[in-house]
């Protein structure tokens, strides 16, 4: 068992131990909120504000041709581990690509 002395070290030791974890906490909290500016300060010097100027245009899609001759493989696959077993109802499919517009 401890000694009121023991105690009374540990707690001297304990308590200087918290005010520094609870600045280091405090300090990293107000880092969080200055990486904001600065993340747009360096965004500005450099030219990458994608997330202020998007490009409208970029999202339309240029080529509206659609290829029906082409045909891709989805292979389903069930490696599971664990004490359910699953199966595909069916191995392979080929299906073709198709652009709705």
């Amino acid at each position: 068992m401890s000694t009121p002395e023991e105690i009374k070290e540990d707690r001297a030791f304990n308590r200087p131990m918290m005010v520094k974890l609870i600045v280091v906490a405090a300090a990293m909290f107000g880092f969080g909120f200055a990486l904001v500016p600065m993340y747009r300060a360096i965004c500005s010097i450099t030219g990458i504000n994608n997330l202020v100027q998007r490009d409208v245009e970029a999202r339309e899609a240029k080529n509206t041709q659609v290829n029906t001759s082409c045909k891709i493989s989805i292979e389903f696959d069930a490696n599971a581990r664990g004490p359910l077993q699953f199966k595909p109802e069916q191995n392979t499919r080929w299906t073709c690509i198709r652009v709705k517009s």
